[in-house]
């Protein structure tokens, strides 16, 4: 399909409005479910609808720039039953019963569990990469406390 194509479907926008203690004021976020890392802020619902639609453009060239699949719309009458049958290989069912019992879970809220986890770390990860880099600076932060500590340590001994 091609960018325009694109940009006429409709794809459901979710805005919502919160307030904001920090700033004392209500703020309003926008976001299209189906496009993982879009989501804008603004200070009313038309401000956060306008910049969306500007948003989407850029998401959607920057896609189709990477040759990355782009969702289509969720099908509004479509009804999910909350049931899902999956074969697993039996490693993987070993390793998550054992994931449940150390948590103290059902094996079906462990499975529930780390889907959500996946999914969430899925749409930040498509947010080009922040979280591995933040995850690094935060190693560099660790290590230079411990030997700091280490330092200290040996200094008051």
């Amino acid at each position: 399909m091609t960018k325009e194509e694109y940009l006429t479907l409709e794809y459901p926008v979710v805005i919502k409005k919160f307030y904001d203690e920090d700033e004392e004021q209500d703020i309003f976020s926008a976001e299209i479910k189906e496009m993982p890392g879009l989501k804008v802020y603004g200070d009313s619902y038309q401000e956060v609808y306008d910049e969306l639609l500007e948003a989407k453009e850029i998401w959607v060239d920057a896609r189709l720039a990477e040759g990355r699949d782009i969702p289509l719309p969720f099908k509004e009458n479509h009804s999910y039953s909350g049931r899902l049958t999956v074969r697993i290989g039996k490693d993987l069912h070993r390793r998550v019963a054992d994931y449940a019992e150390d948590d103290g879970m059902s094996l079906n809220q462990s499975i529930i569990s780390l889907l959500e986890k996946g999914l969430s770390a899925t749409a930040i990860g498509s947010q080009g990469g922040y979280l591995k880099e933040t995850n690094r600076e935060l190693d560099k932060i660790s290590e230079t406390l411990y030997e700091l500590s280490i330092k200290n340590f040996k200094t008051k001994r």
